[in-house]
C-alpha cells in the first residue's frame, strides 16, 4: 500500500478547483430567531426571513438545502404547520427534479399535524431536499422558506416560538 503525503494541492487550471466526489464545495447558512405570529381562517402562506443565495461552481454538483424551523402552535385544535421551499420566488416541486419534496399538489418539505392537543406545542420541523444537475453554473439562485398554516382554523401559529426556538437553513454544493 502507498501513502501520499502532500502539503498543498494546486488546481491544474485556475478557477476549476479540486473536485473530490462527496466533498462539500460550498457551504452557506442563515439563522433566524425573530418571532412571527399569525392567525388565519384559511390556509395562509408566510414567507420567512430564511433567505440565502448560492451560485453553483460545477454543473455536476448536487445542491442540498436542509435545516429546521421552530414552530409554536397555541393550545387549541387541529393546526398543521407546513413548509415549502421557494427558489427565485417559485415553489419547488418533485417534478422539477428535487428529492425530498412531497408529490401532492402542496409540495411540502415538512409537515406537522397535531389534532386536539391541549397545551402549547413547541417543535422543530426538519427538512432536507437535494438535486443533481438542476442548476446552471454561474447563475445565482435564491432559496426561501415558506410556512403555511394548512388548516382552516383561527388558531395562532408562531414561527420561532416566542423566543423559545430558532430556525436555520443550510445550502451546500457537493461534488459528484
Amino acid at each position: 500500500m502507498s501513502i501520499l503525503k502532500v502539503d498543498t494541492i494546486n488546481e491544474k487550471t485556475s478557477g476549476n478547483g479540486v473536485l473530490i466526489p462527496g466533498h462539500v464545495i460550498q457551504y452557506l447558512d442563515v439563522h433566524e430567531n425573530t418571532s412571527i405570529t399569525f392567525s388565519s381562517n384559511a390556509s395562509t402562506n408566510i414567507n420567512l426571513g430564511l433567505v440565502k443565495s448560492i451560485t453553483p461552481l460545477h454543473s455536476s454538483s448536487k445542491i442540498v438545502v436542509e435545516g429546521h424551523i421552530g414552530v409554536n402552535i397555541a393550545s387549541s385544535s387541529n393546526d398543521a404547520p407546513c413548509l415549502r421551499c421557494l427558489m427565485n420566488g417559485t415553489v419547488q416541486t418533485a417534478a422539477m427534479g428535487w428529492g425530498g419534496i412531497g408529490s401532492n399538489g402542496n409540495h411540502f418539505i415538512a409537515f406537522y399535524h397535531d389534532q386536539h392537543h391541549q397545551r402549547d406545542l413547541y417543535t422543530n420541523l426538519s427538512f432536507k431536499i437535494s438535486s443533481t444537475g438542476l442548476l446552471t453554473v454561474g447563475t445565482s439562485y435564491s432559496f426561501q422558506l415558506q410556512l403555511r398554516n394548512w388548516q382552516n382554523n383561527s388558531n395562532t401559529l408562531i414561527y420561532n416560538g416566542s423566543g423559545y426556538l430558532a430556525s436555520t437553513m443550510r445550502i451546500m454544493e457537493i461534488a459528484q
